[in-house]
């Protein structure tokens, strides 16, 4: 049946995210025509518009499972699907998953368009991706494992800061849609949203900062790191104190803190489905 749930959702929210995806992917198609065939204000008109696309494509696709996860579940809609012989778990776990894999396929997007547009700037310097990507590793004098290693946590960061927006507007969305609310509107989701995420970003700043854990980072009199990542018992706030010590604090107090939230949030979010619902 969790498969059903998964073909259904896609279903749903395949309609406007690839359309934009596909004015993306012409809209780079352009822009690398142009270079080649040296079209100076066709390339700068569509860098304006390429730019536009990749960040309105992954703010569509967030629109876009938003809206779903309200629609078939607080919306008429709802009606049929709490009917369902499923779970609160697999109704939930459904909708997260296929808004993971949206929003993972709308950021490789967007990435690839960084690319386009770093070609593009490239190209009117005359050299060539590779010659930026060695000028860059010259300048920063940083090895190739360590771009691997950059890489991994940056793909780490991005699963988690998606799980973490993720885990706030379901349960806003859940939350704003009690009865005792039903008088806001859609206004309640919203401000909903607004004061989980003002006060998580709060603490998460506070726990950067004061819980004493965080990944230390040595660096030479040029600025450059010059040695392997450390966890060490201090939080952020010692930088403070001693701004001219030659390292870096990653604060890892706010990461255990999202990780409680997270895992908050989604109990939050299942138990709201299984006894709370409330549809309009």
């Amino acid at each position: 049946m969790f498969g059903k749930l998964l073909k259904h959702e896609f279903i749903a929210t395949r309609r406007l995210v690839p359309m934009i995806w596909l004015a993306t992917a012409v809209m780079a198609a352009i822009n690398i025509l142009s270079s080649q065939i040296d079209i100076g204000w066709l390339g700068g008109t569509s860098m304006v518009f390429l730019i536009l696309l990749a960040v309105g494509q992954v703010v569509v696709t967030y629109a876009v499972v938003v809206t779903r996860y309200y629609r078939s579940l607080y919306s008429n809609e709802g009606y049929l699907t709490h009917t369902l012989p499923v779970k609160a778990s697999q109704l939930l776990g459904s909708k997260l998953m296929t808004s993971f894999i949206w929003l993972i396929l709308s950021y490789i997007i967007a990435f690839a368009v960084f690319v386009v547009i770093i070609q593009y700037f490239a190209q009117q310097q005359g050299i060539s991706l590779i010659e930026v990507y060695r000028n860059l590793q010259a300048t920063m004098g940083f090895e190739n494992s360590h771009a691997i290693v950059a890489a991994v946590i940056i793909i780490l960061f991005l699963f988690y800061s998606l799980t973490f927006q993720l885990s706030q507007l379901f349960f806003a969305m859940s939350f704003g849609s009690l009865s005792r609310f039903h008088k806001l509107s859609l206004a309640a989701p919203i401000l909903s949203y607004l004061a989980i995420n003002f006060l998580l970003e709060m603490l998460t700043m506070v726990a950067m900062l004061f819980v004493p854990l965080s990944i230390e980072i040595k660096l030479n009199a040029s600025g450059i790191p010059d040695s392997g990542l450390k966890i060490v018992g201090q939080g952020m706030h010692v930088l403070l104190k001693n701004p001219q010590e030659e390292r870096v604090l990653i604060g890892l107090g706010g990461l255990v803190l999202t990780l409680f939230a997270i895992c908050g949030l989604l109990w939050g979010c299942h138990r709201l489905i299984k006894s709370h619902t409330s549809l309009r």
